[in-house]
């Protein structure tokens, strides 16, 4: 899976087409999720071409912590990588790269682009349809929440754009409080706040159902 962090489609590809079926199957969602965290649409978009479930999670491989290192280091130094704003301090840097070295599954491609706030990955894969809603993990938390929680604005605004819902965002932080019995609750406007959206997309994010703030 180098290649795919790589950005060699070709070699993808030839490496998915040697294998037995069932395999090819699985390393391919796997190859999807490896490609949002590298920030390549391109390689994505190919993926998903190929048969990747949009929606599906993918299982992440054991990666040694010196080649951890230097993927995440390869991809800083790529002149294509950027994010807006750019991380100020080494905690928001890793927010943004955050990329797993232990193997495990995954949550969904479009998860993954959420919280690297990578917006060109975005667009592939809602381009192929994308559910804005899908969480593979019973009380994780979906791509919309996730963006907020990290106080990425781009990628908040196209989830919104592409139909993620601020009431059924808060009715299912409200369920999941409900069976955790926290005695305090939240709404996803508030972790907007918490996370520093600007007052436009807390508006966007408010649900008057459920909003603690008026």
């Amino acid at each position: 899976m180098v290649n795919v962090i790589d950005g060699k489609l070709p070699q993808v590809r030839q490496q998915l087409s040697a294998m037995p079926a069932a395999d090819a199957v699985r390393w391919r969602q796997s190859a999807l999720i490896i490609a949002a965290y590298a920030n390549n649409p391109t390689i994505v978009g190919a993926l998903l071409d190929d048969g990747a479930a949009v929606d599906g999670s993918g299982w992440m491989p054991n990666l040694k912590q010196s080649f951890h290192d230097q993927a995440i280091d390869d991809i800083k130094k790529d002149p294509n990588w950027q994010t807006n704003p750019k991380p100020i301090t080494d905690f928001e840097e890793a927010a943004v790269l955050w990329f797993p070295v232990k193997a495990g599954s995954d949550g969904t491609a479009l998860i993954i682009a959420a919280r690297c706030n990578d917006v060109a990955t975005l667009d592939v894969l809602l381009q192929h349809h994308a559910d804005v809603g899908a969480n593979p993990f019973a009380n994780g938390m979906n791509a919309l929440e996730v963006a907020v929680s990290l106080g990425n604005t781009a990628s908040v605004q196209r989830l919104l754009d592409h139909g993620a819902d601020a009431c059924s965002e808060d009715r299912l932080i409200h369920r999941r409080q409900l069976e955790q019995k926290m005695n305090h609750s939240s709404t996803i406007a508030d972790r907007g706040r918490r996370g520093k959206l600007s007052d436009n997309v807390i508006a966007r994010l408010t649900c008057t159902a459920f909003d603690s703030v008026h």
